[in-house]
């Protein structure tokens, strides 16, 4: 990746990092989870940044991203509660 285009993706995440974490907040109601889950996010965004930048709305882009995360966080919950049952 291209000098500008980090530089262009740390301007993106230095701007949309607070109202991500909110919203990661209300999905989820622990802002440690919150935290964890919007990092998440930009590393898909990150990965996927040669065309996140072309988009009209990059953060619309990172908001859905960001709640693809939260199911996910709660997949690995439910398969996690599902596999302790097992062990007793």
């Amino acid at each position: 990746m291209s000098p500008e285009h980090l530089e262009e993706f740390r301007v993106f995440v230095m701007g949309s990092q607070g109202h991500l974490r909110r919203s990661a907040y209300v999905l989820c109601g622990d802002w440690h989870l919150a935290e964890d889950i919007v990092q998440s996010a930009y590393h898909r965004v990150f990965r996927a940044w040669h065309r996140v930048r072309a988009m009209d709305m990059p953060d619309a882009y990172a908001r859905r991203v960001v709640y693809r995360c939260f199911l996910d966080s709660k997949k690995w919950q439910r398969e996690s509660a599902t596999l302790d049952g097992l062990a007793e």
